[in-house]
């Protein structure tokens, strides 16, 4: 473990001008260089993050020395269905509705095919997919995005770090 706080002390220990002067080569070497480390410090600090979660005994909890963690549940919502679907869907459930003629109640098949022929045709021109749904979109169809979106609850920890009062 000593590596990483070698690491960090190095490189807070760089000068900026030493890192961006230099010929092509070597700063292209040097982009390189950073981009892995900050992509392997991201990967090794989620899975410190997720690590600390599951041992936190408390939600906030103070750690002398280095700073107050907090620990919250976050819910993120993901498309589940690829978007033809929903447009196939789409087409249906309006269809159903528009081909209902408003006075007497009886299904009109020439209403409902000109209506699946509208959705179709405006769905080849609009990109329509399930996060484009409004909330009204179950009232005034019958069908709504979380037909086909489902969520996902993603533990965060945040660290505030706290200087030392020595």
């Amino acid at each position: 473990m000593d590596g990483i706080y070698d690491a960090v002390t190095a490189l807070m220990d760089c000068e900026l001008s030493d890192i961006t002067e230099g010929k092509l080569d070597d700063l292209a070497l040097r982009l390189d260089a950073l981009t892995r480390i900050a992509t392997i410090t991201k990967d090794l600090a989620d899975a410190v993050k997720l690590q600390l979660a599951a041992t936190m005994e408390d939600d906030d909890m103070v750690v002398p020395g280095v700073g107050s963690l907090h620990r919250r549940q976050k819910s993120t919502q993901r498309v589940a269905v690829k978007p033809p679907k929903v447009r196939a869907d789409l087409a249906i459930a309006v269809a159903r509705v528009i081909g209902v003629d408003p006075f007497t109640g009886e299904v009109s098949s020439d209403r409902r095919e000109a209506a699946r022929e509208a959705v179709e045709l405006t769905t080849k021109c609009v990109s329509v997919g399930a996060t484009s749904f409004t909330a009204a979109a179950p009232d005034l169809i019958g069908i709504g995005s979380e037909d086909y979106t489902e969520k996902a609850w993603t533990t965060v920890v945040t660290l505030e770090i706290v200087e030392d009062e020595a």
